[in-house]
């Protein structure tokens, strides 16, 4: 039967009408897989990319001259029941023969801008293809070595399995790679004998390295089965892998782990088909990251080794560790400056070193041990010459309430505190949290279903005063503290509670090894006990442990902002692709080193013609600003690949101290020139004057399409501790609503705040279908970010 004509033309205008509206999804190119993942140096491999927004690519950039790539072909296939098509994009990547064993990266150029980051790696075998069928241990998939196979976990619970021919005596290395090629897969290898009895098994190969490794002598000659699998039961297309099999040489362990700069110390090793060797000469003529690091591929007999070794390059005398440190009365003495390497060998071992302080002189004490892939989770402590416990600090209670929810160790948001007596924690607040963890409040809640936001960077929070991140389980005490010195008085009840110079995690980059900044006392000697916290011990507990002046510094990072939609970052994040005519966001966090304390002046250099980036500030006891970067309308196209550059800069010590902003995940961040945007945020005024303890109001409008019909999510970005934009929940955000184009809100200067001038910026979230219809499912970088003019607040 014909439908009516009527009904007919409702059908053709609400077919029209979804057209129409999925144009204005945001355009952003993004790539959710590669498939394979990395190719055998000195050849060419057909690789495939899954994602959208990818046609037109005019590039693809490598953070590596040793491997290029060419666009074969694009085409469009179904995407479910998104409208935006999943186009698969076939390349041909050309790896150079001398390209040395890791994993390098590349992103995709459209005329839409720079997709985001995609891991890919570069071996040193012949690369082989999982088959179908090799899912039962009747099936495994015969695999000649040494060979690097490309496979995936397809679905929960599903097992691959391999199978070769061993020799007695040889040294064979599984490697597994998955986490680190941006995987989701929780890689778990089990090797069994050829009689079937499992002989081993892992599922993280250190602390660092998330994904699995396996390294042991063959018994006996004979047929050997390798199983994949994951360790958490999950799968699917995002669960791929590549393992590495043979008699490869493999370093497992060094020690001690660096060198001073300039220097030769040797080093003993451990691994696998080093050909007898145990000994290396590490050399310190190289400089390190500016994390004091560097990656070490280590020559053998055998070739070079198949996975790189981190090491640290030092500035200060070196000295091993003696034994029999274990007390206050066998305390190791050492100078200042130093760096101790040195392992906690046994289980309950504990390490004591004596050395001089001079009050007004703080001394910094750091340790290097799971970032040079130790398994040792170190604690340190500061200590009087009877092996007391140092004071910090004495923290008063000014509220005592209760936090309803768990806490993840690394969440910036404190949600839905318990308000007892209708007391509110404000910005720039200090909250200890089950009596263990000291944070610093960015902002504060003010209604009962709102959170609170802890200061951080890189998604982590931080805490303060030695003591680390933690997990936190439901109800826990939080209390609003005042800090004291710790020569006050303690009131003898539980309003009072000290602090002493401990410390277990040191926090966003440190990790799991420790950090303490000390601050003598007085005039004298002290010791430092270095212990594992879970009691642990062993040959490869090694640590470097450095006794040095403080340095007050920072290091930048670029980083990727809070949105409070929790739908992840908006492509471009650290990459911006800059619109004609319009602004996108960029976030740069400081790692604060030694106490520093003042403001960093930030700034984008060497952009391309007619996109500017206007100077920001990250301000005195702060952690983060916003750079927004804006297109003329008429700007001339910018080069494929031009390099994004951030720096600081800072007066320490009466000096310039200068710093480029790196990106923690990737090693390559572009600056790109894109179409004219969707939408854009207007604001008025331009221009809000506040008294402390008053509020202002901010009409935020989209400039759109008039049938733009999505919701939009807002953050005000830029604000300092006590500025706070109310009307949001812990669950809803703030944000314009679906078929509206303006919201007010209200702007709120608390009393704490000192009188300044301070640009703001508003940033709406352009979100993209996919993640419009699974909100919270972990969506990748589809969603766009674009940021309004400034508005300078003034606070009287």
């Amino acid at each position: 039967m014909r439908p009516k004509p009527r009904i007919l033309i409702l059908i053709i205008l609400g077919t029209l009408s979804w057209s129409l509206a999925a144009t204005y999804s945001p355009s952003a190119p993004v790539v959710y897989q590669a498939t394979p993942t990395g190719a055998q140096a000195g050849s060419r491999a057909q690789v495939v990319l899954e994602g959208i927004h990818l046609k037109g690519s005019e590039n693809i950039v490598f953070n590596s001259s040793d491997l290029t790539a060419r666009v074969l072909e694009v085409r469009d296939g179904p995407n479910g029941r998104f409208q935006t098509p999943l186009e698969r994009l076939r390349l041909e990547v050309e790896v150079h023969e001398k390209t040395p064993p890791a994993i390098y990266g590349f992103r995709v150029k459209t005329r839409h801008g720079a997709s985001n980051w995609i891991p890919f790696a570069a071996g040193r075998f012949p690369e082989i293809h999982e088959s179908d069928g090799n899912g039962t241990l009747s099936g495994a998939q015969p695999v000649p070595l040494p060979a690097t196979v490309n496979g995936r976990i397809a679905k929960g619970g599903e097992e691959d399995y391999f199978q070769f021919e061993g020799r007695q005596g040889e040294e064979l290395v599984l490697q597994l790679q998955a986490h680190a090629l941006g995987s989701r897969m929780d890689a778990a290898l089990t090797l069994m004998g050829p009689e079937g009895r499992v002989l081993a098994g892992n599922n993280n190969a250190s602390p660092r390295n998330l994904d699995a490794m396996l390294g042991l002598r063959l018994p006996r000659s004979g047929r050997y089965t390798v199983r994949v699998t994951d360790f958490a039961g999950g799968g699917g297309s995002r669960s791929f892998y590549r393992l590495t099999l043979g008699a490869v040489p493999y370093v497992t362990h060094l020690f001690p782990t660096g060198v001073r700069r300039g220097e030769e110390v040797e080093a003993r090793l451990e691994g696998f088909n080093l050909g007898g060797q145990t000994r290396i000469r590490l050399r310190g003529d190289r400089p390190p990251r500016e994390d004091g690091f560097r990656d070490l591929t280590i020559r053998t007999a055998h070739g070079p080794a198949h996975n790189p070794v981190r090491i640290a390059v030092g500035n200060h005398d070196e000295a091993l560790e003696s034994e029999e440190n274990d007390s206050p009365e066998t305390a190791q003495p050492v100078s200042v400056p130093i760096t101790v390497n040195g392992r906690i060998d046994s289980v309950r071992d504990a390490d004591v070193f004596r050395f001089p302080a001079r009050r007004g002189q703080p001394l910094a004490l750091e340790v290097a041990a799971q970032r040079l892939d130790s398994p040792l989770d170190s604690h340190i402590e500061v200590l009087d010459l009877q092996g007391n416990p140092l004071p910090r600090a004495r923290l008063r209670t000014i509220f005592e309430g209760s936090h309803l929810e768990p806490l993840a160790s690394r969440s910036l948001q404190l949600q839905r505190f318990d308000l007892a007596n209708g007391t509110a924690f404000r910005g720039g607040d200090f909250v200890l949290l089950s009596e263990r963890e000291l944070v610093r409040l960015e902002e504060g809640l003010r209604h009962s279903d709102d959170f609170s936001l802890a200061q951080g960077l890189l998604g982590q929070r931080l805490a303060w005063l030695g003591t680390s991140p933690q997990n936190h389980p439901k109800n826990y005490n939080a209390r609003k503290v005042e800090i004291l010195p710790p020569e006050a008085p303690p009131t003898g009840d539980s309003s009072t509670l000290t602090l002493f110079y401990r410390n277990d995690d040191g926090g966003p980059v440190y990790g799991k090894d420790s950090y303490l900044l000390f601050d003598p006392p007085a005039d004298g000697e002290y010791l430092v006990r270095l212990r594992d916290l879970n009691g642990s011990g062993g040959l490869r507990h090694t640590y470097r442990l450095t006794f040095r002046p403080a340095r007050p510094d920072f290091r930048l990072y670029l980083d990727d902002g809070f949105m409070q939609q929790r739908d992840l970052r908006g492509a471009g994040a650290r990459s911006p692709n800059v619109p004609r005519g319009g602004s996108v966001p960029l976030v740069v966090s400081v790692l604060r080193v030694d106490g520093f304390r003042d403001e960093i002046r930030i700034e984008a250099v060497d952009l391309p013609p007619g996109i500017r980036a206007e100077p920001g500030a990250i301000r005195r006891d702060e952690f983060q600003t916003t750079l927004i970067f804006t297109a003329d309308a008429s700007a001339p196209p910018a080069p494929p690949g031009h390099t994004l550059k951030i720096q600081g800069r800072a007066r320490i010590g009466g000096r310039a101290r200068i710093h480029a902003a790196v990106d923690p995940d990737s090693g390559l961040n572009l600056v790109s020139l894109v179409p004219p945007p969707a939408i854009r945020p207007l604001v008025e005024p331009e221009h809000l004057v506040l008294k402390r303890g008053s509020q202002g109001r901010l009409h935020v409008r989209i400039d759109c399409p008039d049938d733009f019909a999505h919701e939009v999510g807002i953050e005000v970005k830029n604000r300092p501790p006590g500025l706070f934009v109310d009307g949001r929940s812990t669950n809803a955000g703030l944000v314009i609503s679906k078929g509206e184009h303006s919201r007010i809100l209200n702007i709120l200067a608390e009393e704490s705040l000192e009188p300044m001038t301070v640009p703001i910026y508003v940033v709406t979230r352009h979100r993209s279908e996919r993640t419009e219809k699974m909100r919270g499912l972990g969506i990748l970088e589809e969603s766009v970010d674009y940021a309004s003019h400034p508005v300078l607040v003034t606070i009287e």
